[in-house]
């Protein structure tokens, strides 16, 4: 692509290529997503994932494991569900199967707050008592304030991510024989009803 038009990497980039991006560190987000879950004394706690194929389904498992670990809680390898796509009705189902066993998890950290709605549904057939049992979800869309509790998410800057990526992109046209920096824009853990910390 970068051979016949500028080219500017958004959100999800290839990090083996060497061209620009603006992005967020999705390792340092699930971490601090991770660090809070636990600091509501959960042990018990779950991963719905989204494919494998994409980065920030691996940073953000990777930052969520790693920082588990470091907090000597170990993981079920059956509590780290990874889904084909972002789709409520597959969240739902797998949450459901978690709930439908004797030893299940009492903390949800999820990679999409479309998951986390399914969350909460599940919770809610399963009697999980929520904020006790603790879901933190991602991305900070308008339907984590239109569940019931709202939802605890990690923001990510949608609009500045396409914003600053456009800024790029035009000064990668105005200017082609310079060559424009990566960006790493902040997040921030919203704290709302769906945690007991609040």
């Amino acid at each position: 692509i970068h051979s016949v038009v500028p080219l500017v990497q958004c959100s999800e980039y290839n990090e083996h290529a060497d061209y620009p991006y603006v992005s967020i560190d999705d390792y340092s987000a699930a971490t601090s997503a991770a660090e809070y879950i636990v600091s509501c004394n959960c042990n018990k706690i779950a991963m719905i994932n989204g494919p494998m194929s994409f980065k920030y389904a691996v940073k953000r498992q990777e930052g969520f494991l790693d920082t588990l670990r470091k907090k000597d809680i170990s993981v079920r390898p059956d509590w780290i569900v990874s889904l084909p796509e972002v789709n409520y009705q597959m969240a739902y189902s797998a949450v459901c199967r978690l709930l439908n066993n004797e030893i299940r998890p009492n903390a949800f950290f999820v990679i999409s707050d479309v998951f986390a709605a399914a969350v909460i549904r599940a919770a809610k057939r399963f009697d999980l008592r929520i904020p006790e049992d603790i879901v933190v979800g991602f991305d900070n869309l308008d339907i984590s304030i239109m569940t019931c509790p709202t939802i605890t998410t990690v923001n990510q800057p949608s609009f500045q991510l396409g914003y600053s990526a456009c800024e790029l992109l035009l000064d990668s046209i105005n200017h082609p024989d310079m060559f424009p920096k990566s960006l790493i824009l902040d997040t921030e853990l919203i704290i709302r009803e769906s945690s007991a910390k609040i």
